[in-house]
């Protein structure tokens, strides 16, 4: 890659013969109009690569992380970071030994430790605080790529592990919840509800169908967990505007309720829900708001 003084040189050669060539673009022939702008086009892309390539230069600073976040307490940490130094702890010693993490690249790899800071810093911003540039600058870290590189790898470490803490409990799991909760909730195998996952941006297409209700571009992600809060199941892909319900209606449980529960047992959910036997949901209003009628239909 040249290096700035020749990115500068490069940048001042493209606009020069670019402003020539509009000069004298009246005194050309139809036919060449297309080929003109094509390699106009060409230029500028070439001309926007390299002026990126500036800005890959500014240099870095590391005393944030080194001489900062390092004493941070728990709480400030947790409000940085997204969880606690234990959780973290915790991650890390689940994914340090991954192959992503352990590439014959010719590039080393930053350590294990900073980059799961970066990725859960940047799972836990939103808006101008998710900039790239920003990020590497708190960081002290290369902005040319790093940051994207970095997420990938902890991303694809973390899915590894996925069969190993998310799966639906088994029958004889199951049996065991039921007779956990049996004086709370008989028969209650876990309780479904919906969320929103916040979108930096409006989509680049049908931005319309991402807009949800608490006025914000996400998709939806709906999630049962069991009477520990522990996470059983979760669907995420639906735009921000569909409805809980029908997201529902869509899913495997819905379609095929055998395969995740057994006779008598049941889920429950907040009144977004279709009332089903194997879903059973509260109450739409307050039982004193019903009148005769509604009481005996």
């Amino acid at each position: 890659m040249p290096r700035r003084s020749e990115n500068f040189k490069i940048m001042d050669a493209l606009c020069k013969k670019q402003a020539l060539n509009l000069m004298i673009l009246d005194s050309t022939d139809d036919e060449d109009d297309d080929e003109m702008f094509e390699n106009f086009s060409l230029s500028l892309l070439c001309l926007l690569n390299t002026r990126r390539s500036v800005h890959l230069g500014i240099p870095k600073s590391s005393q944030w992380r080194h001489n900062v976040l390092r004493k941070f307490d728990d709480s400030r940490f947790n409000e940085m970071i997204r969880v606690r130094p234990d959780e973290f702890r915790r991650i890390l010693e689940y994914i340090k030994d991954s192959s992503v993490f352990n590439t014959n690249s010719s590039g080393a790899q930053l350590a294990l430790n900073l980059q799961l800071k970066i990725v859960l810093f940047r799972l836990g911003s939103s808006g101008d605080g998710l900039s790239i540039r920003k990020v590497a600058s708190l960081f002290g870290v290369d902005d040319g790529g790093t940051i994207q590189n970095i997420t990938k790898r902890v991303f694809k470490a973390i899915l590894r592990l996925k069969e190993k803490f998310l799966f639906w409990p088994n029958e004889n799991e199951r049996l065991e919840i039921v007779t956990a909760t049996r004086k709370e909730m008989p028969g209650c195998i876990g309780y479904i509800d919906g969320s929103e996952l916040k979108l930096a941006e409006a989509t680049a297409k049908n931005h319309e169908l991402f807009y949800s209700r608490k006025r914000q571009y996400a998709i939806k992600m709906q999630a049962i967990c069991d009477y520990k809060l522990r996470i059983r199941q979760v669907t995420i892909g639906y735009p921000g505007s569909v409805y809980d319900s029908k997201f529902f209606l869509n899913s495997p449980l819905a379609k095929h309720p055998q395969r995740f529960l057994s006779n008598s047992q049941w889920i429950a959910g907040d009144s977004a829900y279709p009332l089903k036997q194997f879903l059973l949901t509260s109450f739409r209003k307050n039982s004193t708001d019903y009148t005769m009628e509604e009481r005996e239909s």
